[in-house]
């Protein structure tokens, strides 16, 4: 008897693991929402983000430096945190109030100038999902913008006077509400599908913002002033569960107006509008008159 060959090791090389992982994002991506897909690389492509990212991280660098320059040599033995933080706290804030929410705005209002919601219809993407998958995208504008001042923001918790708990806690807030004005936006969107009511719906919006900064601003202050963590979880509370009905709100609101704009065409639609008449000529699988005889269009030989 012959022996059998000994199984042959394996042997781990990075090549390895990278195709792995390759083949491992590749099946992650194929199960993404394609509206996220669509949406997210118009954004990056876009003007509008390269731009709001190179004048935030500029804005962010400028009053770092003024804020250096302003304490000069007693920057190491005072309490600046708070007074920087809200700097930048207020720039996040505008961002994600106002920038993204028109962004999600803009997105839908050109999908019916384009009228490109109607060749949808032939998709089996229905209205849920293109609502669904343009929040995501705002979802990651959202991250991107956070990300730029997450250095900055670190920066504060350096400088002394405000805990890494009330950071989080403080930009969570301002996640949930921004999230909560994406959805406004979507649904003002939504109902806006002639030219009058989307300037009335901007403006609406605009202001929903507006209100929105107003309310958020009084609990970032608070927390600055050290008026304890006790209350600046309740007002996160109360933030994130109003927000989260408003939210639930735009979506079901969103999803269906733009329902009626996606519903699929009857396949034997066009064979209704025909006339019934003893020219006609019945399907002979349906029933229906299908073809009409025309003595014009006879063959002549």
């Amino acid at each position: 008897m012959v022996a059998a060959p000994p199984q042959a090791r394996r042997v781990w090389t990075p090549a390895k693991t990278l195709e792995g992982l390759d083949a491992l994002l590749e099946e992650w991506g194929d199960r993404l929402n394609p509206i996220l897909i669509k949406e997210t690389r118009q954004v990056l492509k876009g003007r509008q983000f390269l731009s709001t990212f190179l004048i935030m991280l500029a804005v962010a660098w400028l009053m770092s430096l003024v804020g250096i320059s302003r304490y000069g040599g007693d920057l190491q033995f005072r309490e600046a945190g708070p007074e920087f933080f809200r700097y930048y706290y207020w720039l996040l804030m505008f961002t994600l109030y106002v920038v993204v929410p028109l962004g999600v705005f803009r997105s839908v209002t050109e999908e019916f100038v384009e009228k490109t919601f109607e060749t949808l219809a032939v998709t089996p993407m229905s209205a849920g999902m293109i609502v669904r998958g343009k929040l995501q995208s705002a979802g990651v504008q959202m991250a991107a913008y956070a990300s730029v001042l997450t250095p900055f923001l670190c920066f504060t918790y350096m400088l002394r006077g405000i805990g890494l708990v009330e950071i989080l806690l403080l930009l969570g807030i301002l996640l949930v509400v921004a999230w909560g004005l994406s959805f406004s936006g979507m649904m003002l969107a939504s109902l806006a599908k002639k030219s009058g009511w989307e300037v009335f719906n901007m403006i609406l919006l605009l202001g929903t913002s507006f209100i929105a900064m107003m309310t958020t601003a009084p609990i970032a202050l608070a927390a600055q002033q050290g008026s304890g963590l006790p209350g600046l979880i309740a007002g996160g509370i109360c933030a994130g569960v109003f927000f989260l009905f408003v939210a639930l709100l735009s979506l079901g609101v969103a999803t269906a107006q733009l329902s009626p704009t996606l519903a699929p065409v009857p396949r034997y639609g066009y064979q209704r509008s025909l006339p019934r008449g003893p020219n006609s000529v019945a399907d002979s699988s349906t029933g229906n008159p299908a073809i009409q005889s025309d003595s014009s269009l006879s063959d002549p030989f």
